[in-house]
């Protein structure tokens, strides 16, 4: 499962973009639009800063990114409510 892929894209960036739209969605619909976007992008963040400091996995940029995708689809969702 480690190299699988849905579509184009690979299984890991998956699970950092529905990470990403789940906590934009749960505290953007509950707070703050603004409060959600705050929230993903530290958690973002912190995950890779942890990643960096765990001896089996390292820091890396497109995790990153693709978690601060799952926050568009959860904008529009949130925007057209």
């Amino acid at each position: 499962m480690k190299n699988s892929r849905f579509l184009w894209i690979e299984y890991d960036k998956w699970l950092h973009l529905m990470a990403g739209y789940i906590i934009t969605l749960t505290f953007g619909l509950y707070n703050h639009l603004f409060v959600g976007i705050s929230l993903t992008f530290v958690a973002a963040i912190l995950k890779e800063v942890r990643d960096h400091f765990h001896p089996k996995t390292s820091f890396d940029w497109w995790d990153f990114i693709w978690t601060l995708y799952g926050i568009l689809p959860a904008i529009f969702i949130l925007l057209t409510i």
